[in-house]
Order: C-alpha cells, then structure tokens, then sequence
C-alpha cells in the first residue's frame, strides 16, 4: 500500500509516446520493381491522437493505493466505465473476505493528477 502523501509524479501531466508503428519505406530496384526496405521507418504515435491516460487511484478513510502506471482510453468516459467493471470484480472479492467497501472507490485521475471523476464501490452494487 502506498504513502497517504504520495502523488503522480510531475512528468505524467506530458503528452507520451505510446505505439512505435512499422511504416515500410518502398523503392524501386534497379530493373525498376518496387520493393519493401528492409529495415522500416518508425511513425510515432503519441497518446495525444489515441486518447489520454487515466490512473485508477484506491482510496478509503484507511489507506491510498496509488495507481502508478495507468491505463489508456480515449475519453473519461470509457475510463469510467472500466472503473465501475473493475470496483465490481474488487468488491466481490472483498465481500467473499468479508471486508468492508464501506468508503472505498476509485478516484480517476488525468495526466496532471486531476481527479476527473469518481465510482464508489457501495454504488456499483444492485441491491434492488
């Protein structure tokens, strides 16, 4: 579990590269065919033009756990949905440990370490 005080560190609020894509490079030989170089060319792909990366952070009123590493999506909403889908499988567990969710959710924060949005455990639960 980390430290209460910990927090994303400052370089994760800029634009990442995420993908190296193959690009192949054609030329012609000398009988004037095209072919494919051997070696390809690399397009960067940065998470600006795929989406942004979303950190699922922990909390309850005993501990932080910080996300660290992050997820890609490309919108807060998918990373809200993956949240609640995720705080569903972590609930179930706890509740076959008999623990409590009392508290507990997931605080999901932006590459500037900006909560954006929140899913407490206790809502993703259908009691009706």
């Amino acid at each position: 579990m980390a430290d209460k005080n910990e927090c994303a560190p400052a370089f994760w609020s800029k634009p990442k590269q995420i993908a190296l894509i193959a690009v192949p490079k054609l030329r012609q030989d000398d009988r004037g065919r095209k072919m494919v170089e051997p070696v390809p060319s690399i397009a960067v792909v940065t998470r600006k033009e795929t989406g942004m990366r979303y950190f699922f952070n922990v909390k309850s009123e005993a501990f932080d756990e910080i996300d660290k590493e992050g997820s890609d999506f490309p919108d807060v909403a998918a990373a809200h949905q993956e949240a609640v889908r995720s705080a569903r499988e972590m609930v179930a567990e706890l509740v076959l440990n008999d623990d409590r969710i009392d508290g507990m959710r997931y605080e999901i924060a932006d590459e500037a370490n900006e909560v954006v949005a929140t899913v407490w455990f206790r809502d993703v639960l259908k009691l009706d």
